[in-house]
Parts: structure tokens; sequence; C-alpha cells
């Protein structure tokens, strides 16, 4: 079919925004981008631009891509799948052989093992564990942390009357899981909400694997470094359920240190003390911690059902040459703890070596003297059974 006698200018225009990007940016961004381009595409087209192409990152294969017009086959079918079809008029409706759902599910099945096949091998416990259809064909929900206990009962009220979902709960966070795309920035604006995956909620429940003199920080000693925070999600979960603990925040980004501090502010915490520093190059040169916590830059595998693009822009010679840069964090960071202190590892990874062989060759590295350090605590939080991404979290501890 040629594609002067494609019927569909919907299609046309999905085809065309899948075909143009180039993962220079998050897919989500670069939509935005373009919308705004467009400005005669009302809310439903959008919405329907957007379900169809996440659709498309979540399910096809690689020569699905090949041109416009395999990607409009494509999402013909998908839509005569979903039973779709009729809400777009052509005189072509009525040509389109039906997939039934057993198809479908043979077919993402294909997709997942041929996709996988080319990536680095995934951490030992994901191996078996790990469902790909499960996780990949269905849009993400969104999780959302409650900053105060006090304010669940209107937040549980507002959601309700925004007709919002709730799909779980996780109390020992105040969390709540809701739809994708749910209309809730008024209440993070607010300071009621912070939206954060359920894995790196978890991550900051700290209590099974650190004594509870340090978490409360009786003695006054308990100096926290978050030496790669980001906007400071962790940070802010870290504090909520751990409020006496005295923390610094630094990164390399100016920026994001910037954004970190108005999420304090729009909460309604005391800021951090918060500083510019390249973990990759140096320790804390100044003071050791009790606590360390190192969430490391990685693939971000353990992400791609929120952002299904980045499997299809996945660079492998960039994350192979970022495991010494790895490495060279992990060592730094360990290097600022204090004797009898802890070190915090975490990665969004599902790759074997930016997890669990990562952390086996650092203590290595680091016992090679002196055997100082041990790991009592390595897992995955989040992950498709709590409707999440996967994290890997390592908790060490420097031996006295």
């Amino acid at each position: 079919m040629s594609t002067s006698k494609l019927p569909y200018p919907f299609l046309r225009n999905c085809a065309q925004l899948i075909l143009n990007y180039e993962g220079e940016v998050p897919f989500h961004l670069y939509l935005k981008q373009e919308f705004k381009r467009n400005t005669t595409w009302g809310s439903k087209d959008r919405k329907n631009y957007r379900h169809h192409c996440y659709n498309f990152w979540r399910t096809a294969q690689i020569s699905d891509r090949a041109d416009e017009t395999t990607i409009i086959e494509w999402i013909k079918k998908s839509l005569e799948v979903n039973g779709r079809l009729e809400d777009y008029e052509s005189d072509e409706k009525g040509g389109l052989r039906a997939l039934d759902s057993t198809m479908i599910d043979t077919r993402y099945s294909e997709i997942s093992d041929a996709f996988w096949n080319g990536f680095p091998a995934v951490s030992k416990d994901l191996a078996t564990e790990i469902r790909w259809n499960d996780w990949f064909s269905k849009e993400a929900p969104v999780w959302i942390k409650v900053v105060r206990l006090s304010s669940m009962e209107m937040v549980l009220s507002a959601l309700k009357d925004k007709g919002i979902e709730i799909i779980a709960e996780f109390s020992p966070t105040n969390a709540i899981c809701i739809p994708g795309l749910s209309p809730v920035q008024d209440l993070e604006q607010q300071g009621h909400i912070l939206i954060q995956d359920i894995g790196s909620q978890q991550s900051m429940i700290l209590d099974h694997c650190l004594p509870s003199e340090l978490l409360s920080n009786k003695n006054g000693m308990s100096m926290v470094w978050d030496a790669c925070c980001g906007a400071g999600g962790k940070t802010l979960s870290l504090l909520l359920n751990y409020p006496n603990l005295d923390i610094q925040c630094s990164d390399i980004r100016t920026g994001i240190l910037e954004n970190l501090m108005l999420r304090f502010e729009t909460c309604g915490l005391e800021k951090p003390f918060v500083f510019r520093h390249n973990l990759a190059e140096s320790r804390h040169k100044k003071t050791a911690f009790k606590l360390v916590i190192a969430d490391l830059p990685c693939s971000g595998s353990g992400t791609w059902r929120r952002n299904p693009e980045e499997k299809w822009f996945y660079q492998e010679q960039r994350w192979h040459d970022a495991q010494q840069m790895q490495m060279d964090m992990v060592m730094n960071a360990a290097k600022s703890v204090s004797e009898g202190g802890y070190l915090i590892v975490c990665t969004c990874s599902i790759f074997a070596r930016e997890n669990e062989e990562l952390i086996e060759a650092a203590v290595e590295n680091l016992n090679s003297d002196s055997r100082n350090w041990e790991v009592i605590d390595a897992r995955f939080l989040g992950g498709i059974d709590q409707n999440g991404d996967y994290l890997y979290r390592t908790v060490l501890r420097k031996i006295i």
C-alpha cells in the first residue's frame, strides 16, 4: 500500500511521531514538544497519539519501525486486536484480518524473547521470576507518597473527587498506587504528596538492616550523606521515615540540587545542607559518615516499563564503558563511611553487572588488604508484584 493512499491522517501522524523520534530526550517530553507545535490536535487527539505510540514502544519489534507504512500496518492491527478500529473511519476497515487474544499473547512473548536476547544478562534474582509480557504490555501506574499521615484522609478525598481509582496502598510509607496520567499535580504542588515509585519508597525503609540508635539519632552523631541525591526523592523519603537524621546531599548537577531545595520547601521540611560533588572523582574530603547512600547512574533498565522507548535506544557500549565509573563511585562512597557505619548502593537496573556483580567486585576490592566490609542485605524492591519499577538495593557494613 502506497503512503499516498493511506486512509487515516491519524495513523500517518502517529507513525511520524514514532519514526522521527531518535531518543535524544524522554519520549514524553518529545510528545509535549510535538503537541505544542501541532496546535490543531485536540485533547482527545493527544491522548490517542500518546496511547498508540507507547503501545508501539512496549510491544512492537525492531522491524516494525522500518518505515511509515510498516508502522501504520502495525498500529492498524493493534487497533483491531483491542477493538478500537471502529473509532476511525475507513473504507478498508472490513479488509483487515482479526487477531484473537491467543495470537497476540504469543506475539508479545516472541517479541520479548527476541528483544532481550541482545541485552546483558539480568540479575540472578530475576532470571526465572520476571515476566516480560506482564511487565511491558500494559502502561505502568503511578505511585504517590502522602507526605504526612495527617493528610491521608484529605488526599483520599481529593482522589475520590477527581474520580481517580486507587489501585493499591502500601501503609508503611503512606503510599497509594493510581493510574498513569492521573491529575494530581495540584496535590504535589501543595506539598501533600510526592510522586515516587514504590521501589524507591521501599528502599528507604531501613529498620530491618540498620540499628535503631542510628535511625533515631539518639546520640546526635548519625550523620548521613546522600552522595548522588538527584532531585532528592530518596532523601525526602528517608527524612520522612526517620526525621531526626542529620542529612547532607550532593550531586554533580547544580540545577537538580536547586530542584531538591524547592521540593523540601514545598513539603514544609527543613532544607538539608547541599553541595556540588562528583562522587566518581573523589570521596567526601572532610567528613566520615555513619551512613552513605549512593544511588548510581545506570542503564535505567528497571524503569523501562514506564519508559519503554529507552529499550529501543539502549547503547550497550555506553553502559559497558560506565562500569568503571560505577565502581569508582562505590569505592569513593565506601571511603567516606566511618568505622561501624553503613553504605547503601542503589540502581534502577535489572542487569547483573550493575547489581550483584558490581557489588561483589567492589567488596573484593575493599577487602583486598583486610576483611572489614560485609553485605548485610541485597534485594530487589518494587517490581511486577508491587506494580512498580525494579530497584536493586545493597546494604553494606564497615566492620569495626
